[in-house]
Order: C-alpha cells, then structure tokens, then sequence
C-alpha cells in the first residue's frame, strides 16, 4: 500500500470514530502492512487539524467538536469509562485485546466492595505503563505472548482469581461459588488446557478442584474428566490454603482447602 493509500485510510479510519474515542496508532488497520507511514499519516491529521488530539506517548483521542471547536475539557480531561475501553477494545471494532486485574477485578465480578485506588490491565496494545485520567489511576501490563480475545479473556480472569483469591480478606463467602460460577460455565476440553497451563501452583488446582465438585453438585453437569485430572495433581496429605474463600465453599475439606 502506497504512502498516499495509508494516509487515506488513516484520514477514512480517523472520520468514522465516534468522538471521544481514544485510540493507539495500532488500533489502525495499515498499522499491520506499514506503521511508519500510518504514524506519519496520525501525525500530520493531529498537527493540522482539531481532529485528533493527542494524550501521551502513542495515545490519541477524538475530541467533540463544537462550533466553537474543541474545549479545554476534551483536550484535557479524559473519561475513565473510554480509557478503560481503548485498553480492553480495538478502535471502532468488538475486538477484545485486554483484560482487567489486580483489585479492580475482584471488586468488578462482586468478591470484594473494597474500590482500587489504581486500576491495573493487561492488554496486547502499546498503551502509557501509567497513566492519571479522571482523578484514577490506570497501570497497564503490556503481553503480546498470550492470545488475548473474546474467548480466552475469560478464562484469564479466572485463572486471575483463583491464584491471587486468598489476598482478598472481605470476601463475602456466600458469594463465592455463584461469582465463579459464570467462569466455570466457559470451562470446556480446550479452555481447561488453558487454564490449567495459567494456574500457578497446586493451590489454585485445589480450589479449581472444590469449584468443579460443587458445580457438579449443585448443576447436576458431570465435570468427572477435570476434577480427576486435579486430584491427581495435589497431594492428599497437603493443606492449601486460600483463605477466607474456603469458607464459602462446600466441598473445601475433601480438596483441602484451608
């Protein structure tokens, strides 16, 4: 694709977003075909014209436009809510490319009411590490080795929780089962290889183990295939401890949750 056809596109990708998108130069399609000329295209729209603002290093944003032009407001303030999107989102697309962690995730699904004070993500896009937007905090953990997408995000998630779960200590323990039991609906052949392959130690394979035996109880869906494959990974005269959480699940004595 000719320099004059990237520009072209860009200017075309750049007119169809909704105003107060905000987006990196990879959320653009020539980015993939020739990111030195989409760059340049990027630059020359944002030296030249209100039409796109930028945020930071490799950050831009498509202000509102009024007919007195562009606010203060909209060149400088961000919206949390669009941020948090252009992480998780491709540009003008449902294209899933990242996923959120740390506290904000247990506080997102309901196991804690606790609010971050900094919101952490993971993203397969290039994005500030830090950045301040809206009086929030946003921190953002670059990969590019996972495939990041609308299937395997979820599975991510949990995989999350089930090995940082035992940090959080205002768990309300009724909740535990039902707020994981979305995450265990998704669970099948191919996603618990994923899974499994995400878990770090046999203590999140204990707790995956005490989820699946209540699931089969509680659904009445055999899921005899994923607890015996956990079963005989954990040692049976081993405790694993995963605090509050154990509390709130029926099965945590025959796994050895503690």
């Amino acid at each position: 694709m000719s320099r004059n056809s990237v520009a072209s596109q860009v200017r075309n990708e750049v007119d169809k977003m909704v105003p107060g998108t905000i987006f990196t130069v990879e959320d653009l399609s020539t980015s993939k075909s020739n990111i030195k000329a989409t760059k340049d295209a990027l630059y020359r729209i944002y030296t030249n014209s209100i039409d796109v603002v930028k945020v930071s290093d490799g950050l831009y944003s498509k202000p509102k436009v009024s007919t007195f032009g562009v606010s203060v407001n909209n060149r400088v303030r961000l919206s949390g809510f669009r941020y948090t999107k252009a992480i998780v989102r491709k540009a003008n697309s449902e294209e899933v490319t990242g996923y959120e962690v740390g506290d904000g995730l247990f506080n997102k699904v309901g196991l804690t009411t606790q609010v971050p004070m900094v919101k952490e993500y993971v993203s397969s896009k290039r994005l500030p590490r830090e950045l301040k937007i809206a009086g929030g905090y946003y921190r953002v953990k670059r990969d590019v080795k996972r495939d990041i997408n609308c299937v395997t995000v979820p599975i991510y998630e949990f995989a999350y929780i089930l090995n940082n779960i035992k940090k959080v200590q205002d768990i309300d323990i009724r909740q535990v089962y039902p707020t994981l039991k979305p995450y265990l609906d998704n669970v099948d052949d191919r996603t618990f290889k994923l899974l499994m392959g995400e878990l770090k130690g046999k203590t999140s394979k204990a707790l995956l183990g005490a989820l699946f035996s209540e699931y089969e109880q509680k659904e009445g869906v055999t899921r005899l295939s994923f607890t015996t494959a956990l079963k005989n990974l954990i040692e049976k005269n081993s405790k694993y401890t995963v605090g509050v959480a154990a509390k709130g699940l029926s099965f945590s004595k025959v796994w050895k949750l503690a």
